[in-house]
């Protein structure tokens, strides 16, 4: 059961860790390039909020699958 929750703890700090660094390399973007031509700012943009999006997906479905194991596989 310890490994069990180690591995979990362990898949949800790395998406986190993904999610820090993404707003490092936001906030890095707009400190260098202030002034750059806005669509490469919008095409950046779009890059950081869909992976963010992505990495939200990956934990709500863990969560999701979490509940599910905890509850001997019936539907929530």
């Amino acid at each position: 059961m310890k490994n069990k929750l180690i591995r979990r703890e362990s898949s949800v700090m790395q998406f986190e860790s993904l999610i820090l660094r993404l707003e490092q390399i936001r906030r890095e973007f707009y400190r260098q390039i202030p002034d750059s031509e806005e669509i490469d700012q919008n095409t950046f943009e779009n890059a950081i909020n869909e992976a963010q999006t992505v990495i939200g997906v990956c934990i709500a479905q863990q969560l999701v699958d979490r509940c599910r194991r905890e509850k001997g596989g019936r539907a929530l």
